[in-house]
């Protein structure tokens, strides 16, 4: 008589929902048409630290007023993002930028970190891209927070209470 053996199942991890707190938000502007709202979220208890550390759950999120080509926005990524990135950040950029496409006004991407290192974007919800490769949270959210920004203007205004 042989023996079965039954698969054992680990109970599946209960994870905590992330409770987002709007931090900041704004419109971004080319000459005086107005592009985008902007808004920043970050998980409850995360004052703190700094948006870019890993560990620090945040998210973006860009809602478009205008049509934008899906080339525009991967120029305006690629113009601000720095040279010389490592086989993985350019890897991870390549995907997120395969990934992206054109918008029309209503539209709204969501640009989220969370605790487990994954970085995601969504098109008016519905997932488009996701990795985990160290450092791109700070690089990608870099575009609209960091030192060399899209918009200055922008920046400040959604940095204000970062």
């Amino acid at each position: 008589m042989g023996t079965t053996v039954q698969a054992q199942t680990a109970p599946a991890e209960s994870v905590p929902p992330i409770v987002w707190q709007n931090v900041s938000q704004a419109t971004d502007h080319w000459l005086w048409m107005a592009l985008y709202d902007a808004q920043v979220e970050r998980a409850a208890g995360t004052l703190g630290a700094h948006w870019s550390e890993d560990g620090v759950p945040l998210r973006l999120t860009l809602c478009y007023r205008r049509s934008i080509k899906r080339e525009w926005l991967i120029e305006a990524a690629q113009t601000h993002l720095p040279d010389g990135l490592s086989p993985p950040l350019q890897a991870a950029v390549g995907g997120l930028h395969e990934r992206y496409r054109d918008v029309a006004p209503g539209d709204c991407y969501r640009l989220t970190h969370l605790p487990d290192g994954r970085t995601q974007l969504a098109l008016n919800g519905a997932l488009q891209f996701e990795t985990r490769t160290p450092g791109f949270k700070a690089l990608y959210f870099g575009l609209w927070l960091g030192d060399e920004p899209l918009s200055v203007a922008l920046k400040e205004a959604l940095t204000r209470n970062l």
